[in-house]
């Protein structure tokens, strides 16, 4: 299962950076396609008593800037933690997200930046441990909220850390034989990113 869940987030950034792939070369700071590729580890808050190791999280973003500051995209991406002291308990998430950035160009090479968006996220939670092993998914909202700074490389391309915090809406999972309904969902993020205009 870890690896289906895999593919469909590989899909859906190819879909994002190949929605991109006809726009022509552009300066980051006109009108234009981009991509934004990022990769970091994952913190999931505690859960009705369940404490969560650090995990990962990687996302892939096409979109388009209207102006130097404000832009549209489209992100999905992949996030996996595993219940402390019994890896074989994993929670994972596919989003997929519409969001509103912020860019502040500015004179400097320094580009700070916030976004906000919603979406849905496909969850997964896998258990298996002496008693049962199973495994099931659901479909919930989300909303997400992101800041960060990229260093500006040259025209086309910038590359920074950036904070995401990914909140998902009360999955529910049947799991051997039962019901388990978690609480929302808070995730936060600590990411290497890099953006690149077309």
């Amino acid at each position: 299962m870890r690896q289906n869940v895999l593919r469909v987030g590989l899909l859906g950034g190819a879909l994002c950076v190949w929605s991109c792939a006809e726009a022509r070369a552009a300066d980051a700071t006109e009108p234009g396609f981009y991509a934004n590729f990022d990769v970091g580890v994952n913190f999931l808050s505690e859960v009705e008593g369940r404490e969560f190791d650090p995990g990962l999280r990687f996302g892939v973003a096409g979109g388009y800037r209207f102006t130097p500051m404000i832009s549209a995209e489209i992100e999905t991406g992949f996030l996996y933690n595993e219940v402390k002291d019994a890896e074989d308990n994993t929670i994972s998430h596919v989003p997929l997200l519409a969001n509103v950035m912020f860019r502040f160009e500015n004179k400097s090479p320094f580009v700070p930046f916030v976004g906000v968006g919603v979406g849905g996220v496909v969850s997964f939670l896998s258990i298996d441990d002496i008693i049962s092993e199973d495994d099931d998914s659901d479909v919930v909202f989300a909303w997400h909220l992101q800041a960060g700074v990229h260093y500006r490389i040259n025209a086309n391309m910038s590359a920074g850390i950036t904070y995401k915090y990914l909140g998902v809406d009360s999955p529910e999972f049947e799991i051997g034989g039962g019901t388990i309904e978690l609480d929302v969902l808070h995730n936060h993020a600590i990411m290497a990113s890099f953006n690149w205009s077309f």
